[in-house]
């Protein structure tokens, strides 16, 4: 079952697949960009790994 929870961008990683070996920040600077710029954007759905969670292109 899916809950809303706040998640610090610097603890998303973005996969090709699952699971995740290596963090990728460079997409999740692009987010905290857009977010930074007051874009609206919509809910993602992100996985817990670990201490870590992870966003699947």
């Amino acid at each position: 079952m899916s809950k809303v929870v706040n998640v610090p961008l610097d603890l998303i990683d973005v996969v090709e697949e699952v699971p995740v070996l290596s963090p990728n920040p460079g997409q999740v600077a692009f987010f905290a960009d857009l977010i930074e710029s007051g874009e609206d954007l919509q809910p993602i759905f992100v996985y817990p790994i670990g201490n870590r969670y992870i966003l699947k292109k």
